[in-house]
């Protein structure tokens, strides 16, 4: 019985969401949406492990910042999504916000569907809203690498160019 992941075993995976066709939660406005993204650690519950940026008045936002889990290969990862309307950037708490949806599913499920829109749910399962309310999750593998590359340039034959510098 081991207690340890041996590194091979694991993967650092980043995750980026898109919404789409979202519901106004406020009265004059567009939602001002945020993703919060949560992982289930075993005997610590969901765990908030990052969120994107927040955009104002917006229904189909391209979340810019990317959130950064580990993956490890044989263990089940559950994964929840929640996107907010947040009009109080004052604070981090989701106190006072407004809940638009959200999507629970595995970490290896958002790697072999990467890309694939999913439905946004209410916390009670059903749908948030009929027709409206996708999440596109998005994942890609980082690789990171201690080697360096040279390269070597030379022309032939160059128009001479001169920029006066």
């Amino acid at each position: 019985h081991r207690t340890t992941m041996d590194s091979k075993q694991k993967a650092e995976v980043e995750i980026w969401v898109s919404l789409r066709n979202l519901k106004s939660k406020d009265t004059f406005s567009k939602s001002d949406p945020c993703v919060i993204v949560y992982e289930n650690q075993r005997g610590k519950g969901w765990v908030e492990v990052g969120r994107t940026e927040i955009y104002d008045n917006k229904h189909n936002p391209d979340f810019k910042k990317r959130i950064r889990v580990n993956y490890y290969f044989e263990k089940r990862q559950e994964i929840k999504l929640e996107a907010w309307d947040w009009d109080n950037a004052r604070t981090k708490s989701t106190s006072g916000q407004d809940y638009i949806g959200g999507v629970t599913t595995t970490l290896a499920n958002i790697v072999v569907d990467s890309g694939m829109p999913r439905k946004l749910l209410k916390r009670s399962g059903k749908q948030a809203c009929k027709k409206k309310g996708l999440m596109i999750i998005r994942a890609e593998q980082k690789t990171e690498s201690n080697e360096k590359v040279y390269f070597k340039l030379s022309g032939i034959k160059l128009p001479k160019m001169d920029f006066g510098l």
